[in-house]
């Protein structure tokens, strides 16, 4: 578990979709700053252990994220940070998380770049190849 002067994180996000969105690099990188268990991935906060909750400093969350309001912040009283790996987290963080001293990050700077080359791209295939 948490080990002296470490963080504790946990992914919070669709079953399966950690695997797919973190490889060993990035993994590793997690691991330098703090305790991550690799195997959970929290779906629904309810039905976590509210051990596991209360110990959380930061949540690293992606699609299909549950909702994090008033309830969910009052199981995890350590959180400070909820980092997203997609673009946008008005469909999970809930006003009440804004009104805390908790840090929220999300990928969305690192996603328009690729996101609008494939756009143009798709644009540019469906209309035979012409930009127009």
């Amino acid at each position: 578990m948490r080990q002296s002067g470490r963080l504790t994180a946990a992914f919070a996000m669709r079953p399966g979709l950690a695997r797919r969105l973190f490889g060993p690099g990035q993994l590793e990188r997690i691991h330098a700053v703090a305790d991550l268990d690799e195997d959970l991935t929290i779906s629904d906060f309810g039905q976590t252990d509210p051990r596991v909750l209360a110990a959380l400093d930061v949540l690293v969350t992606g699609w299909g994220c549950a909702e994090i309001g008033a309830a969910q912040l009052d199981s995890m009283p350590r959180l400070r940070a909820i980092v997203h790996a997609g673009g946008t987290v008005k469909d999970h963080v809930g006003p009440d998380v804004w009104s805390r001293d908790i840090l929220i990050t999300t990928a969305a700077d690192a996603n328009a770049y690729p996101v609008a080359e494939y756009t143009l791209a798709a644009r540019s295939s469906c209309a035979g190849g012409s930009t127009r």
